[in-house]
């Protein structure tokens, strides 16, 4: 019966792990490395623009280091900033930036300059020229940057340091304070710029006194950080070559930041470099299948986590990986690469790739003390990309991965333990989806706490069994380097004794295997292995549109055309950034008009992909802050939370009024005054205040979100449901007849409900009138969750028709909705059926007509038509007009999408 219930659960996982949809497209060698070198950021785009993830296959890429690279130090800041200290060669650092110890002339012919401007090519000698006729010599205390040709990095930052003589040496350490300012002033305010690796500037052919040198640049950066907003930021790496201004720079970052993180490992435990994180890792994983063969240790407790692990930042490009490797501590098992070691601590302070929460029914992270501990320390926006990912969830789904925000990992595994299954089933899955994920990925390091055993009250007995067999199990079918790690709090004395008893059982139950002879791992010994790239998600759609984007920009080899209505909210930051040395490689140019708004790039294909991929993030960063802003609007068109006479501005009345239907107290802060909400006494306590509470409804009472849908009702978790509409619908034949006439075929179509937009909807068609029609609007793939979302808006729309102005226009007629929308001709078509409340119209065959009578311009008429007799084209101008009622994906006849 076991048997039977693990092999369940095995089919299950790979069931729902196979369930993913998945595209692979093979990459020709020059593609392939451009892609390795920014894999970090495209990967960033893929998530946050396609709810896709990307793996790339083939072998491992790094410029060739000079000697042994190693990590001496490390330490973790409030934030999530990571500061380290690195013996390596700054030519192969995979980060943001470099900064180059320079000379005033920017003449590039000696020690780190001359290696560094060798392996990057004469564009940065070129640039550099460039830079001294333009502005003059550069000063000692200040910075120029060029980008960075060759060199694995966005761009190169010349910091000209002091030249020591002893009689002005107090002007000397202020200019080295001074470039260090600079240079992680410049870090902090470019948005894409958020790794940076400095050497020891003047402490060379420039005679600073070497530890004085460490001194300054450890106390400056320590100053920098306790006084200067730097979340954007990821690490601050000091690199050097030789071991003198290593061991100097550590005891330097020691006394201004506090004993390394990793002081077990880092003081020389792993018996070689080999076993030592690279300087020069990538940010993808690095999997490494050995043949170890099965063997055992004694269980034994650890008070502490005692292993490494380099955790980076979402998103965050040359950060090392965390590989928990063991040090002081012994392994309970080992199999075929696979470690298991069993450990006290806290689940939220393991420095592993992933740690793995637990999650009820409902996905509340609030709920259970490891989840909230988690998530308390993780910040917002851990919370905010579970509940973005939780909408796309289905019944089958039981784990939902994000990434590690301010903890010392990279990604979190939350598996959904409470359902109607077993509760061995239930946590058997659970396992297999955490380990057959992280094996898919190559994470090389996962930690798991006693799960279940708290809120959800799984018995202790059965997990410790559960939990250790499943590792085990896997190990043996999936060999594999991963260390996993049962992370059991110190204050859990009973369910640690448990985890040992399972421990030993299992040793009595098994016995080693015989080494066997494997394969090694794949790497540049494997290079003729064929390199492609895997795109995996959770919709359809979803893959085939990040697919069809990333062949857009790397087919064309020398131009990229981005369209994109976003690029209409840049402003001077967006702008400065598309003039820096980042992009300074490749050519843009801006259109505007028409209803279009577009860059063009022009280059390389290196040049050309590694702009358009920055562009994406800029663009990206508008769209999310946009997004907030309606979401926003739309919540203070429903209600309006105050304490006392006072307006809750409006971020945090939507966080009330979210709280406050989920029925849980909330605390935030409005400005640097922390307040305390109490729904049940509808008060509010500030320090030495207090408030009472008010919720003003702003909308027809019967239009509350109780009424607004009898079969989802909004309870502060997800704010919009989508539904699959089956085919048995009453009116899909008549649809799917309407999309073949215009040479369609409907993929799926997907119900909208999204609570608090229906209501405002609502409240328009009883103020202006019942009067609803049903029309079509097609967008922009991209744009099609944002809609669901906050509602109609004339950035999101496809309309390609200027005369519309800043109206919302929609169709009547499917083929007209078709023809007014500027999509390309590949790919799957996106389809709004939406109620829209017409109201008093106004024909305007020449649109858009505005009336000139003062006051409001539009107490004439709620919408425009093309003709009153029989309108086919209708123009509105409040986007709560219209509410999204279906969503139908469709594919061209013929298409193989």
């Amino acid at each position: 019966m076991v048997m039977t219930t693990r092999a369940q659960a095995k089919i299950a996982t790979e069931e729902k792990l196979n369930s993913m949809e998945s595209r692979t497209m093979a990459l020709r060698e020059d593609t392939y490395s451009c892609l390795y070198h920014i894999q970090s950021d495209l990967n960033n785009v893929l998530i946050r623009k396609y709810n896709c993830e990307m793996e790339l296959k083939g072998p491992r890429l790094a410029a060739p280091p000079s000697g042994p690279e190693e990590l001496v130090y490390e330490k973790k800041l409030p934030g999530g900033l990571r500061l380290s200290v690195w013996k390596g060669n700054l030519t192969g650092q995979v980060v943001d930036a470099v900064v180059n110890a320079a000379n005033e002339d920017l003449m590039h012919i000696g020690g780190l300059a001359l290696a560094l401007a060798k392996a990057g090519g004469a564009v940065i000698q070129d640039e550099s020229r460039n830079h001294i006729a333009k502005h003059g010599k550069v000063k000692a205390g200040s910075i120029a940057v060029t980008s960075a040709g060759n060199l694995p990095c966005k761009v190169l930052i010349h910091a000209v340091g002091p030249e020591w003589t002893q009689g002005r040496s107090a002007q000397c350490e202020l200019e080295l304070e001074r470039v260090i300012r600079s240079i992680l002033g410049y870090v902090r305010g470019e948005s894409s710029i958020r790794t940076v690796a400095i050497p020891a500037i003047s402490s060379g052919i420039f005679g600073f006194p070497l530890h004085r040198c460490a001194e300054i640049i450890a106390g400056t950066t320590k100053k920098f950080c306790d006084t200067e907003s730097y979340h954007k930021m990821a690490e601050i790496r000091f690199v050097n070559i030789d071991t003198p201004t290593v061991t100097a720079m550590k005891a330097a970052c020691e006394g201004a930041f506090g004993m390394s993180d990793q002081i077990d490992k880092l003081q020389g435990s792993a018996p070689d470099s080999s076993q030592r994180l690279s300087a020069n890792q990538s940010p993808s994983y690095s999997h490494n299948a050995t043949g170890s063969g099965l063997s055992y240790a004694a269980v034994t407790a650890h008070s502490s986590p005692s292993y490494p692990g380099a955790a980076s930042s979402s998103g965050s490009s040359g950060s090392a990986n965390p590989r928990a490797h063991s040090s002081g501590s012994q392994p309970a098992f080992t199999i075929y690469g696979l470690k298991l070691y069993l450990m006290k601590g806290c689940i939220e302070d393991q420095i592993t790739c992933v740690i793995v929460n637990s999650l009820g029914a409902n996905r509340n992270p609030y709920e259970g003390n490891i989840s909230k501990a988690i998530l308390s320390r993780a910040g917002d926006g851990l919370r905010q990309e579970l509940f973005y990912k939780g909408q796309y969830l289905t019944a089958r789904d039981i784990m939902i991965p994000t990434h590690g925000y301010n903890l010392p990992c990279n990604f979190v595994y939350h598996v959904i333990l409470q359902r109607n299954d077993p509760k061995k089933q239930i946590l058997m899955e659970a396992m297999n989806a955490c380990l057959y994920t992280a094996h898919k990925y190559n994470a090389p390091s996962i930690s798991f706490p006693a799960l279940g055993t708290g809120m959800l009250c799984f018995p202790k007995p059965m997990v410790a069994e559960v939990m250790t067999e499943e590792v085990l199990t896997f190990a043996t079918q999936k060999p594999c380097n991963m260390d996993v790690f049962f992370v059991i709090h110190p204050s859990d004395w009973e369910t640690y004794n448990e985890f040992q008893s399972a421990f030993q059982a299992q040793q009595q139950l098994r016995t080693p295997a015989p080494q066997e002879e494997r394969k090694g791992p794949q790497g540049m010994a494997a290079a003729a292995e064929e390199m492609s790239l895997t795109l995996s998600g959770p919709r359809h759609e979803d893959t085939e549109d990040a697919m069809l984007w990333l062949q857009n920009i790397t087919k064309a080899p020398g131009s990229v055309l981005i369209q994109n209505k976003h690029i209409l909210l840049f402003g001077k930051k967006e702008h400065r950034a598309l003039g820096s040395p980042q992009f300074s490689r490749v050519e843009i140019s801006e259109v505007l008009g028409d209803g279009k708004a577009s860059l063009e790039i022009k280059g390389s294909q290196k040049d050309v992909v590694r702009a358009a991929v920055q562009v994406e993030l800029m663009l990206l960063d508008a769209q999310e802050e946009q997004a907030e802003n309606l979401q926003e609007e739309l919540f203070q068109s429903a209600v309006q939370w105050m304490y006392d006479v006072y307006k809750y501005p409006a971020r945090e009345n939507r966080r009330i009024e979210t709280a406050y239907v989920s029925g849980k107290n909330h605390t935030l802060d409005v400005g640097t005054v922390s307040h305390s909400i109490d729904f049940k006494a509808f008060r509010v306590k500030a320090p030495k205040q207090e408030f009472k509470l008010h919720r003003e409804w702003l909308l027809p009472q019967k239009l509350d979100y109780s009424q607004s849908n009898s079969k989802f009702h909004w309870s502060g978790e997800r704010l919009v449901e989508l539904k699959l509409v089956e085919k048995k619908w009453d009116k899909f034949s008549h649809y799917e007849k309407e999309f073949k006439k215009a040479k369609l075929e409907i993929v799926k179509v997907e119900q909208i409900f999204n609570h608090v937009l229906f209501a405002v909807f609502n409240s328009k068609k009883d103020s202006i009138g019942d009067k609803v029609t049903e029309l079509y609007q097609r967008v922009p793939g991209q744009f099609r969750n944002l809609i669901c979302s906050v509602g109609f808006h004339r950035l999101y729309t496809g309309a390609k028709d200027p005369k519309q102005g800043p109206g919302l226009g929609f169709n009547k007629q499917l083929d007209r909705a078709l023809q007014a929308g500027q999509e390309s001709p590949e790919g799957l078509v996106y389809v709004f059926l939406a109620d829209v409340v017409v109201g008093k119209t106004k024909e305007a065959k020449n649109l858009p007509f505005i009336p000139l009578n003062g006051g409001d311009i539009f107490s004439a008429f709620n919408s425009l038509v093309d003709s009153n007799l029989n309108p086919q084209s209708y123009v509105i101008f409040d986007p709560y007009q219209a509410y999204p009622k279906y969503l139908f994906t469709c594919k061209r006849n013929g298409s193989s999408v």
